[in-house]
């Protein structure tokens, strides 16, 4: 089945210039998709169809999840992707921040988290990543 078609209506000058006559589908045109972009995101080194356990503290976001992948330790990255947009990439060790890995597990964060002081924890067969809030 086709999709919609954009029909425009143009008007011919005398010097065989056309324009676009505005018309009212082409004024109240609005944007059906917007991407997602959040001013902060955690992301961990897992699929996205990992099981996390998160809980929300008072003071702090807490992520609890299983180590059976293969999980080494690794390091913290606090990424500034452009003004006002933070993420905080928890990566194995030797593994690169600017790879583009699309299936990996991501967490919006609220505003009053503090990501340069993220921890991280790896009990015996767990991760545990610390998020503090203001």
């Amino acid at each position: 089945m086709p999709g919609k078609r954009n029909y425009s209506s143009y008007t011919q000058q005398e010097d065989n210039t056309r324009t676009r006559k505005p018309t009212y589908n082409s004024i109240t045109k609005k944007l059906r998709r917007l991407p997602h972009v959040f001013g902060k995101v955690l992301e961990l080194p897992f699929k996205s169809d990992e099981d996390v356990y998160v809980e929300d503290r008072h003071d702090c976001l807490k992520f609890v999840a299983s180590n059976d992948s293969g999980v080494v330790e690794g390091g913290i990255h606090v990424v500034e992707m452009h003004p006002g947009i933070t993420k905080v990439v928890v990566r194995n060790r030797g593994v690169c921040v600017d790879d583009l890995e699309l299936d990996v597990w991501r967490f919006r964060l609220p505003v009053s988290v503090r990501p340069e002081l993220v921890t991280v924890v790896y009990p015996p067969g767990l991760l545990v990543v610390t998020v503090p809030k203001n």
